[in-house]
């Protein structure tokens, strides 16, 4: 290091800029004067970068990781002639793409965190220090914001040489739109209904995206018309994402492989993700082949099959005879948003809230609860019931009944109104005080099946009422009702088949968020 910088400290940064990339392929080290004064200062060289892991989705990759990828990549389709690196961080891909690809021409890296960008360009310097470059590609370091960079910018540079593939290769931010707008953080895409959601639909979850997901799209609209691959970590949801959305946006993919990493080892992160890897600018392909990162075992293979997205192909073609529509509407369960006070249990004949108080009020609002972790044991060992206040019957009731009715109750809520005011989600603004969603006549059935939408164990639960009242079930939940007990044991011996659990297996994935979703049960044809 010293050597180097004994041949730039005498000279402007432009000539410094020269004597760089011709020692380490960096192209315009430095932007200024006092970028490089900085440089040789002893100060740079103890500098430390700040890290904001959420505001930026920043989980560094390891460089051993970033290098198998690369291996892998190569392994599959040989060596690129320029990468493009749309979230480089302090660079592990940059350093294993010189490492592994032994004829390129180009590395594009594009960061938004100026210190990394520093570090990144430090780290390098060092590599061409350390190991004996023989073939030296032009290192192109953008300090940006990826959703603000305009990536015709990169035809230019690849116009430049003469190209016939290109690597995308990286991390992009593990973070979703919600997270991020949570911190008030600006590293987040310009917020659209790319779903064209359903207006419920878009404020209630479903509007919710991964940032990586809006990296790799826009990727792949710029990769239109030009050859080459990706081998990108991302989270399992994301690629899964990816491919259903290629039905319709029709991207030039083809042989789309996910290998599955263990993020906890390599991040300590407790997340289910993999590397994606797949051509670009070839045939449209719908399918994705799974396996192991590590030995390569293979896995079930998931996606469309005709006009049908399965997580199992193989075992969807064996039950897919039971593919339709549901004659009976699955709905989901209550949701409040405010558990410390609608939620209560009854310990030694007392109502208490889970702020521990104690509440005496009419129980004609309070009803039995029903949570998901409820259906995998029986709800009769447990000491303490739960129960839950149920103040409208439909969405969007007026309130104004509870204070003439139920005075006591009314002035339970009344008292806690700063927590239902301080609730997050758009859906209660305008509604009327205390205000609950997914409720209306079939949250008051008598006889019920439900399931939990959080367990990978596919488990039904016929429930009857409790005490002359209907049991309610909450938002992590979906259930069918029923006027009789007869009707009710007749569909559940139907659900309860393994032909039903095998088919829902085929077609729900384990690893997601919710296992079983209402779209995915209105998929189970009962006749």
């Amino acid at each position: 290091m010293e050597t180097i910088i004994s041949e730039i400290v005498n000279c402007d940064f432009i000539k410094a800029n020269k004597v760089l990339e011709e020692f380490c392929g960096i192209v315009d080290f430095f932007s200024s004067e006092e970028e490089k004064l900085y440089f040789i200062t002893d100060k740079l060289h103890s500098t430390k970068v700040a890290e904001d892991r959420i505001s930026y989705g920043d989980w560094q990759t390891p460089y051993s990781l970033a290098l198998e990828v690369c291996k892998e990549y190569k392994r599959k389709f040989g060596n690129p002639d320029i990468v493009i690196e749309p979230t480089c961080g302090k660079g592990s891909f940059v350093i294993a793409a010189l490492t592994t690809f032994t004829n390129l021409s180009k590395i594009i890296a594009i960061e938004i965190n100026k210190d990394y960008v520093f570090e990144l360009k430090k780290i390098v310097l060092n590599y061409a220090i350390n190991n004996h470059l023989n073939h030296k590609p032009k290192i192109i370091i953008y300090n940006a914001d990826f959703f603000k960079f305009n990536l015709n910018i990169l035809n230019n540079q690849i116009s430049q040489n003469n190209v016939s593939s290109i690597a995308l290769i990286g991390n992009p931010p593990w973070v979703t739109s919600t997270a991020l707008s949570g911190k008030q953080s600006d590293n987040i895409p310009i917020k659209a209904n790319i779903l064209k959601l359903k207006g419920i639909e878009a404020i209630t979850g479903k509007g919710n995206f991964d940032i990586s997901e809006s990296v790799c799209i826009k990727l792949f609209e710029f990769m239109q018309g030009k050859n080459g691959g990706i081998g990108m970590l991302l989270k399992n949801a994301v690629i899964r994402n990816l491919l259903y959305k290629q039905k319709s946006f029709s991207f030039n993919i083809s042989n789309i492989q996910q290998e599955k990493i263990n993020a906890q080892k390599e991040f300590g992160v407790a997340v289910d993700a993999s590397c994606l890897f797949a051509k670009l600018g070839s045939n449209n392909n719908l399918q994705c082949k799974v396996s192991d990162f590590y030995n390569k075992q293979e896995l079930n293979p998931y996606g469309w099959v005709n006009d049908k997205f399965v997580s199992n192909i193989q075992g969807y073609n064996s039950t897919k005879q039971i593919e339709g529509k549901s004659a009976y509407q699955w709905r989901s369960g209550i949701k409040h948003d405010c558990a410390s006070v609608m939620e209560l249990k009854l310990v030694n004949g007392k109502f208490k809230n889970r702020l521990k108080e104690t509440i005496e009020i009419e129980e004609d609002l309070i009803y039995p609860l029903l949570k998901s972790s409820d259906i995998f044991r029986d709800q009769e060992q447990n000491k303490e019931r739960r129960f839950v206040i149920i103040p409208q019957r439909y969405v969007g009731e007026d309130t104004g009944y509870i204070e003439k009715i139920y005075p006591k109750t009314f002035s339970y809520l009344s008292s806690h109104k700063e927590l239902f005011d301080n609730r997050k989600s758009s859906i209660y603004k305008g509604k009327p005080p205390f205000s609950i969603f997914g409720v209306g006549q079939y949250s008051f059935m008598p006889y019920k099946i439900v399931i939990s939408s959080l367990y990978k164990k596919i488990k039904f639960k016929k429930v009857e009422p409790q005490n002359g009242k209907a049991v309610i079930i909450d938002d992590t939940c979906y259930q069918l009702g029923f006027d009789t007990l007869e009707e009710c044991n007749s569909v559940l011996k139907i659900l309860e088949s393994d032909m039903v659990k095998d088919f829902l297996k085929s077609i729900s994935f384990e690893d997601s968020k919710r296992v079983i979703t209402r779209d995915l049960l209105m998929r189970i044809n009962l006749q």
